[in-house]
């Protein structure tokens, strides 16, 4: 029987390359896709970015789109600095603003901690707090896709792939530490996450198309 898998990412650029490998693909929506990956039933789901959205459209989702299993994907930042741009991370702790929300199984090496933070990550006092918990990556989706799961009795993986070093150091793709990041800033992002996704992800995407075990 095929896993049947979702796959769930927050922007364009980091689903558009998983809809681009995706056989027979089938939009069902804005935001969702369904085909076949490596043999095995799937669908991509674009959240959008923040917690907020996360949770409430995996929750929708899953609703009509009943999976058995989630993987979360996308770009992470590097709270840590032994890992660099383009490093993978297979997550097996998931922590958010307020404390720890639960371990995961990994799915691959090397493993880590993530934060999941609602506002972005752009400064190094920021950055240093968040790994003093003991995360090695931050992001903004992956603890919210885990409540989604856990309302409906799923198992989740979350894999990711640095996109940047969270403020540690000058980056055109970011904003200085108290500002916003403007179109040409957001521009580079999301050209450096569609790079990063086909680049490191992509490979992956058969084996994670089986999905997470309980």
């Amino acid at each position: 029987m095929p896993h049947r898998v979702l796959l769930v990412g927050a922007l364009p650029a980091e689903t558009l390359p998983l809809v681009r490998a995706l056989e027979r693909p089938r939009p069902l929506g804005r935001r969702l896709v369904e085909g076949r990956l490596a043999g095995e039933a799937v669908a991509v789901l674009t959240t959008g970015v923040g917690p907020r959205r996360a949770f409430e459209r995996t929750m929708g989702t899953l609703r009509g789109w009943p999976a058995r299993g989630v993987v979360n994907l996308g770009t992470c930042g590097s709270l840590d600095d032994a890992l660099g741009i383009g490093d993978v991370v297979h997550v097996d702790r998931l922590l958010d603003e307020e404390g720890p929300v639960g371990a995961l199984a990994p799915l691959g090496r090397p493993a880590g901690t993530l934060v999941t933070v609602r506002r972005g990550v752009w400064d190094p006092a920021t950055r240093a707090t968040l790994a003093a918990r003991g995360a090695r990556i931050c992001d903004m989706e992956a603890a919210a896709v885990l409540a989604a799961c856990r309302a409906r009795g799923l198992p989740l993986a979350v894999v990711k792939v640095v996109s940047d070093q969270a403020g540690a150091g000058v980056d055109r793709a970011l904003p200085s530490p108290g500002s916003r990041p403007g179109p040409l800033a957001v521009a580079r992002f999301h050209a450096r996450a569609w790079r990063l996704v086909d680049r490191h992800l992509g490979p992956l995407l058969p084996a994670l198309a089986r999905g997470p075990t309980r």
